[in-house]
């Protein structure tokens, strides 16, 4: 039935009466235990944490006082919390007989609602104030003296009132959902839902066009929701101020919520008694739901299960949002419905659905509106911001925060102003765009690129194909890409403690005297300068010869373990590191040798084997940054020795021991793998110098087969271009490379294996143009997969093209 005792509210009606906070006491009595659990349950998570911290923190000075606003638990309240308490208090209109019940009352729904609603209001702020200055007292006591009790408690009233007011939005949508739904689950699921909505789809979108098409929009979407916003500003736990655009778009929230509740009151007087705890119920709630579990299972498809299978990822979008927009509306549909009664007059919903969902990829398939093939003017670039990405070169950051503490990551800045740069990044760009995802060969690199335009930037980020790495190395050779990318031009004598030089495998050869180092940066950054693109990336013709070690005085670096760069705020500064020295840094070598070092003279006493590896697939990326980590690459140490994959129980490998055969491993390998074809080799000694010694290295495929002709058994590995090509024809999933134990005899096992060489002509593949004898023999007696197509004996090939 429809009761209308309470709905015609007279405008006489006094609203704050009596009536009113006593209907409110009687709702905070109702869940008074429930309150006070809440409340014990965050001095637990919030105030006794920020004790313990408390008593372990000891900063020295102002600039050490780091505030504690337990900003994740207040989160993960924001998020749960204020969707249960909804459906908590408005559980009445959930059950046939309360609502009945609680609509007879000679109370106007007005009072009813806004009575729950306060009673809501005082369960969250309460709680949440008095841990906050609980918090406040202590902390001023703790900093006396070194922060003003004024400061400290500005601050942490004002993050105060952002949570309250972030927890009270949440709350009140979830009160908008809580009068609309007809059961519990209904008002808890759709409650999420609608908190988090529009930042979910905005994501989705922004995802598909940075998967798609390499285009990073740089529009910040956490504020379109308030679950966006608390995940916003719980990401800003660690800064001692509050934003501007924080309070603003705080105060747009609270202005949202207070409309909210109008809205709030007229969908309640709207309810009809007989929705209550129906299963099923057709509204406008229940079909947004749908539609947006439709639009997310096509997203979740896409990414999991479409985009690995196929090779097209525009194809895998477009089918992912056929299958999952009518995938995601029924299962919504189903669970709510308790089955499928009303299919037939959700059709055009289901369709509708689809429709929502093609809308993103259909959207960037024609462009977007520019967004996707736009490149700026070149006279409209004021610079360019690169971040240099590879997949397994990797720096160290010294954390300032915390001195003593570091992290690693894999990427550097650049910023990029000479005319010649921006051209590059600007054809790099464009031929980015005209490969789409059709590239091959740097796998795990890429570049993001930001330009600054007069009035704006706009970001893009792609993946480049092996047919670019020549305008990329043009690009790492510009005068101003090589003073930021390399340490040599961050240092100063008077900054540095120590230089050694140390040959190609880590022998120590001397040490250089203070007065001596303007000289070398002289020199080394003369050689770095002079380095053209065509060597950049050619070890064969330029290898490796040595390393110069380069250690900051201890007050440069602050306490603690050195690192390879240190991260001062928003400067990127380089701290201790190794310089790879190579043949074509003349400059540096002469300098060294007039003062008695020669490192290109490698120490080869004592090695008696070297031992051949087959590449897993961390060695089968090309890195456009080659860099070694001077912590782990052990320079200079005696009995240093890298573990070989044969302790670990791998039985692929070849052992060489002809003296003249190691000589020319040693000369050719370089100490990072400088293309997807490089074979790991250890190299292994005993001698008084270094000792019982092994250490890891790569060698180029070719370059190893031209060293070692006479061998019949080492395989021919291939080349980017090639896995790419083999991708394309032979997709299947990871487990299906897996040939479980492998022996080195295998690898020749033409008779149960087909040869790369066979499986190129049966492809019609050209594999064979430009290759060697020794390559042309080897892809002739290298057994590579299995007739069916469902084993390889190529190690790390299976997780390499994802």
């Amino acid at each position: 039935m429809t009761t209308t005792t309470l709905s015609s509210n007279k405008s006489s009606e006094k609203l704050f009466d009596r009536k009113l906070f006593s209907m409110m006491a009687g709702c905070l009595r109702q869940n008074g235990i429930l309150m006070a659990m809440y409340t014990v349950g965050l001095v637990l998570i919030t105030v006794l944490p920020t004790f313990y911290d408390l008593r372990q923190y000891t900063p020295t000075n102002t600039q050490d006082v780091e505030l504690f606003t337990s900003s994740f638990f207040y989160a993960a309240t924001g998020i749960i919390v204020p969707v249960l308490l909804a459906a908590i208090l408005f559980h009445y209109l959930h059950n046939r007989l309360s609502v009945d019940f609680y609509h007879s009352m000679p109370v106007s729904r007005n009072k009813l609602f806004l009575s729950r609603y306060f009673a809501g209001i005082v369960f969250l702020v309460v709680p949440i104030t008095v841990c906050r200055l609980i918090c406040i007292v202590m902390q001023c006591f703790a900093f006396n003296g070194l922060m003003s009790v004024v400061k400290i408690a500005s601050y942490l009233l004002m993050d105060l009132l952002i949570w309250i007011i972030l927890h009270l939005t949440v709350f009140t949508f979830s009160c908008m959902i809580a009068v609309t739904s007809s059961n519990a689950a209904e008002s808890i699921i759709y409650s999420i839902a609608i908190n988090g909505c529009l930042t979910g789809i905005v994501y989705i979108f922004f995802s598909l066009a940075n998967m798609l098409y390499g285009v990073e929009l740089n529009m910040s979407f956490s504020f379109l929701s308030p679950y966006g916003m608390i995940s916003c500003y719980q990401s800003m736990s660690y800064a001692q101020t509050i934003p501007n655009y924080m309070m603003i778009w705080c105060s747009i929230w609270a202005l949202l919520a207070i409309a909210g509740v109008f809205v709030s009151l007229h969908l309640y007087h709207r309810f009809h008694s007989e929705w209550a705890q129906q299963w099923g119920r057709q509204s406008a709630f229940s079909q947004l739901m749908k539609l947006l579990a439709g639009f997310l299972t096509s997203f979740i498809l896409f990414v999991s299960l479409f985009n690995p299978i196929f090779e097209d990822q525009v194809q895998s979008c477009l089918i992912g949002a056929l299958v999952g927009g009518p995938l995601g509306f029924l299962l919504v549909e189903g669970i709510t419905g308790k089955g499928f009664g009303n299919l037939g007059k959700n059709l055009k919903y289901i369709a509708l659905t689809v429709l929502v969902c093609l809308t993103c990829p259909v959207f960037l398939f024609f462009n977007g509106f520019g967004i996707v093939s736009r490149i700026p003017d070149l006279q409209d670039i004021e610079k360019i911001e690169l971040t240099i990405r590879s997949q397994d070169a990797t720096y160290e950051i010294l954390d300032w925060n915390n001195p003593g503490t570091s992290s690693t990551r894999n990427y550097l800045y650049i910023t990029l102003s000479s005319e010649r740069s921006k051209e590059i990044v600007r054809e790099l760009h464009q031929r980015a765009i005209e490969e789409g995802k059709d590239y091959s060969g740097l796998r795990g690199n890429s570049l993001s690129i930001c330009y600054t335009l007069p009035h704006s930037e706009m970001n893009r980020g792609y993946s480049f194909a092996l047919s670019d790495l020549p305008l990329i190395q043009e690009l790492f050779c510009q005068p101003e890409f090589v003073e930021q990318s390399q340490a040599v031009f961050s240092y100063t004598p008077q900054i540095l403690q120590s230089v050694s030089c140390y040959d190609k495998l880590g022998t120590y050869c001397d040490e250089i005297d203070a007065e001596k180092y303007q000289q070398l940066l002289t020199a080394v950054q003369t050689d770095l300068l002079n380095l053209t693109p065509e060597l950049l990336n050619d070890y064969e013709k330029d290898p490796v010869v040595g390393y110069l070690e380069w250690v900051l005085k201890p007050t440069v670096i602050t306490p603690g373990e050195g690192s390879f760069i240190i991260e001062n705020g928003d400067q990127v500064t380089f701290g201790n590191s190794a310089l790879v020295i190579r043949s074509s840094y003349q400059n540096t070598l002469s300098l060294l040798k007039s003062w008695g070092m020669q490192p290109q003279n490698t120490y080869l006493d004592g090695i008696h084997t070297v031992s051949v590896f087959m590449p897993d697939s961390y060695d089968m990326n090309i890195n456009l940054r080659s860099t070694i980590d001077y912590r782990s690459f052990g320079l200079g140490e005696k009995n240093y020795r890298d573990i070989m994959p044969s302790e670990h129980g791998d039985t692929v490998f070849w052992d060489i021991t002809d003296p003249q055969q190691m000589e020319a491993l040693v000369a050719a390998c370089t100490p990072f793998p400088t293309s997807s074809s490089c074979n790991p080799i250890y190299i292994q000694s005993d001698s008084e110098k270094n000792g019982n010694s092994c250490r890891k290295m790569y060698i180029e495929n070719s370059v190893l087969l031209s060293i070692v002709k006479d061998s019949q058994e080492i395989s021919y590995l291939l080349n980017a271009e090639e896995l790419d090509q083999f991708f394309k024809i032979h997709k299947k999933s990871d487990s299906e490379y897996s040939t479980g134990t492998l022996s080195s005899g295998d690898f020749v096992d033409t008779s149960t294996y087909l040869s790369v060489a066979e499986f190129a002509h049966q492809n019609n593949l050209d594999w064979f143009t430009g290759k060697t004898p020794e390559q042309l023999d080897a892809m002739e007696r290298t057994a590579f997969i299995s007739p069916d197509g469902q084993y390889s004996t190529y190690d790390g090939v299976e997780s390499y093209h994802w």
